[in-house]
């Protein structure tokens, strides 16, 4: 299995360029770039400004999404991106945060549509071809690039319920997920089956799973991942709270809190069992040895951090060391 550590593009910049610089000291390097819609930084630059510091390191964004970006606008920057990383760039694409689309006046609708429609014109354009599609989300008349990429760049589908983790298992060069072990399992069953009615073999899709994670010193420390994970759960689609078994009631007043802004209160409502089930955290030990039990559900690479630990520095050095001697 693969070990990739996870950054948001609202992370400071301190932060991220130091993340940067110690996962580039390993051979073969890897980081994930998650979009926080309005975050503090602009996704694409914030890539190009951390690839420019980086020499071994594999660079992927997950997620970003083609309703909050113009589909013209991530072609682009994914075929510019993919030249400055010496063409070692994943794009993860997501429908996104439905709350947070909704804030931004954009309506999601025909989900799975909009997914494929973006893949198929991405690979169109990055294939030196133009594009003409006029959809509820895509707007396009003979679009093509100018500067195309020089090799496939990979799309992973950052997705969650059952059609889309179908869809991704059909078309996708991988697939990111996130949320509770017992999901996990489930998901990947669902998307070998796409993997299957698509006469694809499972070495042509990568599973990445990205779970809150944190070496773990003190009950403080634990509290950060229990809000971290209260987030998580707010978000969490209906469909996903089925797969995994959960229990609404214990679910429903954490939403409830986190959508009135009470963080604190809905960390509180985090059972151990409910944080166990999502978070991973720990001595550098436990969290190794958590997330290699995720290649029993299928998972191909663990995403580690945010959050990392009380300093970022010493735990993701802790666990590099840990996951090379285990």
């Amino acid at each position: 299995m693969r070990l990739s550590v996870g950054l948001t593009s609202n992370n400071p910049i301190e932060l991220m360029t130091g993340v940067t610089s110690l996962v580039d000291s390993r051979p073969e390097g890897s980081l994930w770039v998650g979009e926080d819609m309005g975050g503090r930084h602009d996704l694409f630059a914030l890539l190009a400004v951390l690839m420019a510091r980086a020499r071994n390191t594999r660079f992927g964004i997950g997620i970003t999404s083609p309703l909050y970006h113009n589909i013209t606008t991530i072609a682009r920057a994914s075929a510019l991106l993919a030249e400055v990383g010496m063409r070692a760039f994943r794009l993860g694409l997501g429908i996104g945060g439905l709350k947070e689309l909704a804030k931004r006046g954009i309506k999601v609708e025909e989900p799975g549509n909009a997914l494929s429609d973006a893949y198929r014109i991405l690979n169109a354009v990055w294939g030196k071809n133009s594009v003409s599609q006029q959809t509820v989300h895509y707007h396009l008349d003979r679009y093509s690039l100018r500067a195309a990429p020089r090799e496939k760049i990979p799309v992973y589908f950052g997705v969650r319920g059952p059609k889309l983790l179908y869809l991704a298992g059909r078309v996708a060069e991988g697939v990111i997920v996130s949320g509770p072990k017992r999901y996990l399992a489930k998901a990947v069953e669902i998307v070998n089956q796409g993997l299957k009615v698509a006469d694809r073999r499972r070495e042509e899709l990568t599973v990445v799973a990205w779970n809150p994670t944190c070496v773990t010193q003190t009950g403080e420390d634990v509290e950060q991942v229990k809000r971290i994970t209260s987030f998580i759960l707010a978000d969490m689609p209906d469909s996903v709270i089925e797969l995994a078994d959960l229990d609404t009631d214990e679910v429903d007043p954490i939403r409830e809190d986190v959508a009135a802004g009470n963080i604190e209160g809905a960390a509180a409502k985090v059972s151990d069992d409910l944080l166990r089930s999502i978070g991973i955290f720990g001595d550098g030990e436990t969290v190794c040895n958590e997330m290699r039990a995720f290649g029993k559900l299928g998972v191909d690479e663990i995403v580690f951090g945010p959050p990392y630990g009380r300093d970022w520095r010493t735990a993701i050095a802790t666990v590099f060391k840990t996951w090379e001697s285990s």
